[in-house]
């Protein structure tokens, strides 16, 4: 490598004006309270599909994000839940690999930020006969 003494690394000047200009029109707090709405109504149903389909799951945390974290119960391991979902066409991500630490308590961190609530509810119901056919 060269010598980068004195080398600025910056965002290019047009991505900043726009940038700025969209934070001063106050675009930028509009879409953040528009995105909020939008990812609290996806999350609340995807509890409740949880809630009514898979009410042995336990979902914790708080309601802030793009995923819920829902805990196994005792006796079901992530890894068998992973494989039932996976032979039902459905990806999904255990808790286990984001640890930091071994250990815990099963569970499996469902995202919600790209899907429609019509298709929440869907995963869920496959997901509760994917965990049913075991």
């Amino acid at each position: 490598m060269g010598d980068v003494t004195g080398t600025i690394i910056a965002p290019p000047a047009l991505d900043q004006l726009a940038l700025a200009d969209f934070v001063e029109r106050g675009d930028l707090d509009r879409h953040v309270r528009r995105m909020r709405l939008r990812y609290r109504r996806r999350r609340d149903v995807l509890v409740g599909a949880l809630d009514r389909h898979l009410p042995e799951l336990d979902v914790a945390g708080v309601a802030a994000g793009l995923h819920v974290v829902a805990s196994l119960p005792p006796g079901r391991t992530e890894a068998s839940a992973l494989a039932s979902a996976r032979r039902a066409g459905i990806a999904l991500s255990g808790l286990r690999e984001h640890r930091i630490e071994p250990g815990g308590r099963g569970a499996l961190l469902l995202g919600f930020a790209r899907s429609t609530e019509a298709s929440l509810r869907a995963g869920v119901r496959a997901l509760a006969t994917a965990f049913a056919a075991r």
